[in-house]
């Protein structure tokens, strides 16, 4: 790997905090532009696309996680019964209602 290979990779990780909002569409015009310029190869670019890929579904999959976990304390926290608690108490009804029937 040559040096400005190096140089363009760390700048497209430093890219990659704003990633997760990045599109597919906008990496690939960006890595086009870079490609055009000749600051990169195509190759480079297939690479660096692929890999910013990567980062950008790790990203939602870490934010997904912490947004399930936040809703998830904050439910806890209103005190809310959850699905299968309700699929429970349901349950419990159904069987008292067979009993008094």
């Amino acid at each position: 790997m040559d040096k400005r290979f190096g140089v363009i990779v760390k700048k497209a990780f430093l890219l990659g905090i704003g990633a997760v909002t990045l599109t597919k569409e906008k990496l690939e015009n960006l890595f086009k532009e870079l490609t055009q310029k000749g600051e990169i190869t195509e190759k480079q670019a297939h690479m660096l696309l692929e890999e910013m890929g990567k980062k950008v579904e790790e990203g939602k999959k870490t934010l997904e996680k912490t947004i399930t976990l936040a809703v998830k304390k904050a439910i806890d926290k209103m005190n809310l019964a959850t699905k299968e608690e309700l699929k429970k108490l349901e349950k419990r009804i159904r069987a008292l209602e067979k009993k008094i029937t």
